[in-house]
């Protein structure tokens, strides 16, 4: 670029926004300080099905790939030139990488330390003013581990309780690093080497007094084996449009070379990414079509990977009004009318036949339109949160 381009900087943010919110204050004050322009994106919270069931908690592995393909989609979408990563969750800071490190786009991620989980401690002891100095960290654990690398490979900086005013200076600084970067392209691929990885292992097993989580060390081990790929971006598979008794619509399927072209089953309906969650966990579906309805705006890309990562991918897909990036789960999405608006598939429940037939275009339920209507009469779904 040429001197005085102003720098297009995303901010992604994927965790509790409000907890972030002087965060990205902060964050964009530095980024405007140094002549660029902050701007904020948001990505689904994934964390929080870590805790939902622990029998599906071990396929949260496969929430590095929707967290991966969602910043990818959001640097290109809006050409961005450098982005920061704003995460409490060491999956998601692994999957966002992992996105950035495909295109090569500069990278920094800063963390809240607003959330309280299993894997996710607070350390109440280095909450003070002395103790905050004297360690430079609010976290320990996994995120601890995994920031402590990544800070070592100049990926972040120094961590501190997200209420506290050495966190909010550190995320000006931060700010005004990422413009740096940008004008410099100092890119990912160039900061996660095997080197600098080697000696970060010894400095954060000093810093942190042999605290270190060693699966976080295994996941920084991964980033840098897909850096020495020959990376691919995502590859959007051919695009589909549906219509039918249950889509009357419009629907969408996204599928590859390897989706079948029919599929038929009975409904598992849910209203949540949590309930589903639960219901794949203790194995009450095994086959069929899961629907998630009221989704309409919500990425349910969570779902479909833990799908695919269980082997099901053969024998469960999904049907919503939501979206979904591209998985092995066929997904038929973006489905209206929505479920606000209380037609055909609002009114689709637990047990009814569904087909879906990709080569003619169709998905449809085998639900009578009057017993459909019927159901419409009983049936109050929420309605959209409006902010306008």
């Amino acid at each position: 670029m040429t001197a005085g381009e102003i720098y297009n900087i995303g901010i992604v943010v994927a965790c509790d926004a409000k907890s972030a919110d002087s965060t990205i204050q902060n964050l964009s004050a530095g980024i405007r300080a140094k002549g660029g322009a902050p701007s904020v994106f948001h990505m689904a919270y994934l964390g929080y099905l870590n805790k939902v069931n622990p029998l599906t908690a071990k396929y949260a592995q496969s929430f590095i790939k929707v967290a991966s393909s969602n910043i990818e989609a959001i640097v290109k979408a809006n050409m961005l030139d450098a982005v920061i990563i704003v995460s409490d969750c060491d999956i998601t800071l692994t999957g966002t990488i992992l996105g950035t490190l495909k295109i090569n786009c500069p990278t920094l991620v800063i963390s809240t330390g607003s959330h309280v989980s299993n894997t996710h401690l607070f350390n109440d002891d280095m909450t003070t003013d002395e103790n905050i100095e004297k360690s430079g960290s609010c976290n320990n654990g996994s995120l601890q581990t995994f920031l402590s690398l990544l800070e070592k490979m100049d990926l972040t900086t120094k961590l501190y309780p997200s209420y506290s005013g050495a966190h909010h200076k550190s995320a000006y600084e931060l700010g005004e690093k990422i413009v740096t970067y940008a004008e410099k392209l100092t890119l990912p691929r160039k900061l996660l080497t095997k080197e600098k990885f080697t000696a970060a292992i010894t400095q954060t097993f000093e810093t942190l007094h042999n605290k270190v989580d060693l699966s976080q060390i295994e996941l920084v081990t991964s980033l840098l084996a897909t850096n020495d790929q020959k990376l691919k971006p995502i590859d959007h598979k051919s695009i589909i449009e549906l219509r039918g008794t249950a889509a009357e619509d419009e629907a969408i399927a996204q599928i590859g070379d390897n989706s079948p072209t029919q599929f038929s089953g009975s409904a598992w309906v849910y209203h949540s990414l949590e309930d589903a969650d639960r219901a794949l966990g203790n194995g009450s579906v095994k086959e069929g079509i899961v629907v998630l309805q009221n989704c309409a705006g919500i990425n349910v890309s969570a779902i479909a990977h833990t799908i695919s990562e269980m082997g099901m991918t053969e024998k469960i897909a999904i049907a919503t009004d939501g979206v979904c990036e591209n998985t092995a789960t066929l997904v038929i999405q973006k489905i209206t009318p929505a479920s606000y608006e209380n037609e055909a598939f609002a009114n689709i429940q637990t047990g009814d036949a569904l087909e879906i037939n990709l080569a003619k275009g169709r998905f449809n339920t085998a639900v009578l339109s009057k017993d459909i209507k019927t159901r419409a009469k009983r049936n109050s779904p929420p309605k959209p949160v409006s902010y306008f």
